[in-house]
């Protein structure tokens, strides 16, 4: 009678698990980004003026960002790991992300080339509007990246302790 109650059925997501990881990750690529590129920033020294800002210092301040947006992302997939170990959710969340960033440059392609297009979201001019794709499109999707790859792997590394 003792073994009929020993088998535990896991819970399933939760809809505030969801949600929550669904607005969390995006949200802090944004601010990873943020903080990668003014720690690039920091480092290099200042250009002046300021509109002859040199194309390695753009190409290292966007690496920055990206690179901060996927510690952002590794980060938080350890975090909602410890807090709920779930198989079952993080895994696709880098593909509106990467669509948006796919219609982006197929958008661009219609009015201008595609290495302009692609430059746009990758390697945007000193000035003007386009930061603002690499900030709310490609670190977002580099953060999302990073998570979904990072939850898989724990959830790889957790599977065969299970099965013992």
């Amino acid at each position: 009678m003792g073994d009929l109650f020993a088998t535990r059925v896991p819970d399933p997501p939760s809809f505030l698990f969801y949600v929550a990881q669904q607005l969390v990750v995006p949200v802090l690529g944004i601010v990873g980004g943020l903080l990668g590129n003014g720690f690039v920033s920091m480092l290099l020294p200042p250009v002046y003026p300021p509109q002859v800002e040199s194309v390695l210092a753009r190409l290292l301040g966007v690496i920055g960002g990206m690179a901060g947006a996927m510690l952002f992302g590794w980060s938080a997939a350890a975090i909602f790991q410890l807090l709920k170990g779930d198989e079952t959710t993080g895994r696709w969340i880098w593909v509106v992300p990467t669509l948006l960033i796919i219609l982006g440059i197929a958008s661009g392609t219609r009015t201008f080339s595609f290495s302009y297009a692609l430059s746009e979201l990758f390697l945007p001019p000193p000035e003007g509007e386009a930061w603002w794709a690499v900030f709310l499109a490609t670190n977002p999707a580099a953060c999302c990246l990073a998570y979904s790859l990072t939850r898989w792997r724990l959830i790889r590394i957790r599977l065969p302790q299970q099965t013992e």
